[in-house]
């Protein structure tokens, strides 16, 4: 069974804090990925304008889209589309005009989010007089934020003198999509942009967070495959009491771990993944072997070679089998024959930029994120594959 490796975590993250605290790889430039900076200047200051924007955005934080690109879009929609981020207005359009707004900008599930862009509208309209503000006034507790944004879905219960055990009422409807992790993302965002007071909430624990936990076993499970859903609430459980014990808020304590998997992790060759399309029309990722390859050793070079916790990380997790379904799958970790006559200081170039790999790789394949890469198609025994010249470790 999953569980917590408290003292290997406390140790692991006093190392993460630490180049934190003097803005060391890959710590350098914060703003640049973090991807509430983008919002647009003349957004920003409407303090509501930008409560709002954050409030949708909150849709395209669920996975598989890349955040960054995800901004990028909504940018473009406020000055196209402002209607959408006016919950008054969108909770009254039909369903298929939003559909069609954001369909054509991004496609991902975009008859589910068009919905919830809508139904969320009305509820907040409802129950929050239109300002996402509105809901984290005299929330104390986790619960009382649980309560109000997961709604339905977050379940209490309580026993009874005779014996029995029922559920709790909750009056209010919650928002569609939003369950722990978005409740704490919307959270995040808000308290980012100082729009709320810091609250009692975990950071977002989502892929990137629970990569460095199941990597560095900050997290212990038995087996090579674990699915989200065993491993999230010690997620969450893990980042609360790390933030508590560190005196960290949720914003601080987030953006050192998602920083560290987005500009670390993600580019190291254990990482890499593959897609292919089966005889049925569905997109399969697997990893890509590593056989220390010229780009591979580079790779490794500029990651994992350089890493200050590469000592107490044993696998990497590549994101492809996750975001097709929802499964963290390790791979053991290892370092080329090269490596192993150094330690990972000695690699280590402080005054590097985090984002050189990134950058070689626009350099190569030419401008950034998955939806823009060229797909090759090649004969296999199983079927047509479709395989991208990127490694898949772009999120």
């Amino acid at each position: 069974m999953p569980e917590i490796n408290y003292q290997r975590a406390r140790t692991v993250f006093e190392i993460m804090l630490a180049r934190y605290d003097a803005r060391k790889h890959p710590f350098q430039n914060l703003e640049d990925d973090l991807p509430q900076t983008m919002v647009l200047d003349e957004v920003k200051s409407d303090p509501l304008r930008l409560a709002l924007h954050l409030f949708f955005a909150c849709k395209y934080m669920r996975g598989t889209v890349i955040s960054s690109h995800a901004f990028r879009v909504l940018n473009a929609l406020q000055h196209e589309d402002p209607w959408l981020f006016q919950p008054e207005i969108v909770a009254y359009v039909p369903t298929q005009k939003v559909q069609a707004v954001l369909g054509a900008k991004i496609p991902w599930q975009q008859v589910q989010v068009a919905q919830l862009w809508r139904d969320n509208a009305r509820i907040l309209n409802d129950e929050w007089k239109g300002d996402p503000r509105r809901i984290f006034k005299g929330a104390h507790t986790k619960e009382d934020l649980y309560r109000r944004i997961m709604g339905q879905k977050y379940k209490e219960y309580e026993d009874r003198s005779d014996g029995k055990r029922v559920r709790i009422p909750n009056p209010h409807q919650g928002f569609g999509g939003f369950q722990e992790k978005m409740t704490s993302m919307l959270a995040y965002f808000l308290e980012a942009m100082e729009l709320i007071k810091p609250t009692t909430l975990s950071a977002p624990v989502d892929f990137h967070h629970l990569r460095v936990y199941l990597a560095t076993r900050m997290i212990e499970i038995e087996t090579e495959t674990v699915r989200y859903e065993r491993v999230k609430m010690l997620g969450i459980e893990l980042a609360e009491r790390l933030q508590k014990d560190f005196r960290l808020t949720q914003v601080q304590y987030g953006d050192i771990v998602w920083l560290w998997s987005i500009r670390s992790c993600r580019w190291s060759p254990h990482n890499a993944s593959t897609a292919t399309i089966d005889n049925d029309g569905k997109e399969v990722r697997t990893a890509i072997d590593v056989t220390w390859a010229s780009g591979q050793i580079a790779s490794h070079n500029k990651t994992c070679g350089r890493c200050q916790i590469a000592d107490y990380c044993d696998f990497g997790i590549p994101p492809g089998r996750y975001y097709t379904t929802g499964v963290f799958e390790r791979i053991p970790r290892t370092v080329p024959p090269q490596a192993q006559l150094f330690k990972p200081s000695e690699f280590s170039v402080e005054n590097e930029p985090p984002n050189l790999l990134r950058d070689d790789f626009q350099k190569r394949f030419g401008g950034r994120g998955l939806a823009q890469k060229k797909l090759v198609s090649v004969p296999t025994t199983t079927g047509s594959a479709i395989i991208s010249p990127f490694l898949f470790s772009d999120w």
